[in-house]
């Protein structure tokens, strides 16, 4: 007998023999990461709290995303859609009669071009990306050699970043995801702005000279989370609900299915005599070449009866009646029931992938998702149900991508930008056909 298991241990699903078993219910404790661990690592009297119980919560998460290909397609949408189409400076001149602010972009073509500098855009790429898969990222600010203006904003991938217990400091290695292999040599060591006010941290860290050949970190957090020190992205729910689990073991569990499964479509039964009226033993004296006739045509039967270019084609063969007034020679041609049904499978993965999508606020039309097997999870309305999910999507794509953008904002501004310089994100919406157009490009 086969058993799958989970990470955890845990038996998922066994098969074999005369019985297939499936666990019910979902684990009620995730036992990789069951609370957050505040104790400290001590590296130099510097002391660095563990991401997860063995400090390697990153390879954990890695490992789920990179299996299960639709929390990584729904993270990767959730990362293009939030990104946009780019972003621009401006400011806010007012209110209309309707309550709208009045948004004018800032006519500065050298502040312009500089956010739509590769350096910028890689930026968005890389902080989005560590908080939609880890929950938080690590911007560095890197200043120019005076230290007067910072230069650009570099991404330290949070895989390799751990934090000191008092948030002063990020502590780099590549080898944290050793599993305590890591050395106080192997670690460097950058300082960590002012979470509760970054820009006066920046602006008194220059006074006293303290920016020149330095860098800062201005780390991102997924506030939703209410752990101390490393925030849980949103998708982890769902896997601390069994859903990535699974996800993961549907599929493997069908493979095995059809990899063991006896797969019989037909039997046919054909008298004995049949075979001596088409083979008579008195025209082949070696048994072996009439065993070579019947076996070239049991394959033409075969060929017959499956493969998809004969689907509904007709076999016919001819039988006698006797004296007793019974069919002789008369072939019996019964179809198998198949009582491995896969819908039931399709159904529970379809469930568990919608819920992985939901956890991560991604409506499953927006990405195609019209699982078979009808319920809840399969409705469609005609593309509209798309738009309306991409216009969700978009509409609260805002509060991420102000928290993306107030590091640039604080970068502008150090170097000179009016205090009123906000960083706005460009959109493109989905609109309906009676409006002229296809899309229509907002801010």
């Amino acid at each position: 007998m086969e058993v799958i298991f989970n990470v955890d241990g845990a038996p998922l699903l066994a098969h074999g023999g005369k019985v297939m078993m499936v666990t019910k219910g979902t684990p009620t404790i995730a036992t990789d990461t069951p609370a957050e661990d505040l104790s400290p690592m001590n590296y130099d009297e510097k002391f660095i709290v563990r991401w997860g119980d063995l400090n390697n919560y990153p390879v954990i998460a890695e490992g789920y995303i990179r299996k299960s290909s639709v929390l990584n397609s729904g993270l990767k949408y959730k990362w293009m859609a939030t990104i946009a189409q780019g972003i621009y400076a401006a400011s806010q001149t007012g209110v209309d009669a309707d309550g709208n602010d009045i948004i004018v972009r800032i006519d500065d073509p050298i502040l312009q071009r500089s956010l739509r500098d590769r350096k910028v855009f890689n930026y968005m790429l890389d902080a989005f990306r560590d908080t939609f898969k880890y929950g938080l990222c690590f911007p560095e600010f890197i200043f120019s050699a005076d230290g007067q203006t910072i230069d650009g904003i570099n991404v330290i991938n949070a895989r390799f970043c751990r934090l000191t217990k008092d948030k002063q400091f990020v502590a780099f290695s590549e080898k944290w995801e050793g599993m305590y292999a890591c050395t106080a040599a192997d670690i460097t060591y950058i300082p960590v702005l002012d979470q509760y006010d970054p820009m006066a941290d920046l602006i008194r860290l220059r006074r006293a000279g303290k920016t020149k050949g330095k860098s800062y970190i201005y780390p991102l957090f997924n506030r939703f989370s209410n752990n101390v020190i490393y925030p849980l992205p949103d998708w982890d729910t769902a896997r601390q609900a069994g859903w990535l689990d699974i996800s993961q073991e549907v599929p493997n569990f069908l493979k095995n299915v059809y990899k063991n499964q006896a797969s019989l479509t037909y039997i046919v039964r054909i008298p004995y005599s049949y075979w001596d009226k088409q083979f008579p033993l008195k025209e082949y004296p070696e048994v072996t070449e009439r065993r070579l006739k019947i076996t070239e045509a049991l394959k033409k039967i075969e060929d017959t009866l499956t493969g998809s270019e004969n689907a509904k084609k007709t076999l016919i063969t001819h039988f006698s009646i006797n004296e007793m007034g019974k069919a002789e020679e008369k072939w019996d041609i019964d179809v198998l029931d198949d009582k491995f049904k896969s819908d039931q499978q399709l159904i529970t993965s379809a469930a568990a992938n919608s819920e992985i999508l939901f956890s991560i606020l991604v409506n499953p039309a927006v990405v195609g998702a019209m699982p078979s097997g009808g319920g809840p999870y399969a409705s469609n309305s005609g593309g509209s149900n798309i738009r309306e999910a991409f216009l969700v999507n978009t509409a609260l794509a805002w509060v991420d991508q102000q928290n993306m953008a107030y590091p640039i904002e604080h970068m502008v501004r150090f170097n000179g930008a009016a205090d009123d310089t906000e960083i706005k994100f460009k959109k493109t919406i989905l609109t309906t056909l009676d409006t002229g157009a296809g899309t229509k490009q907002i801010s």
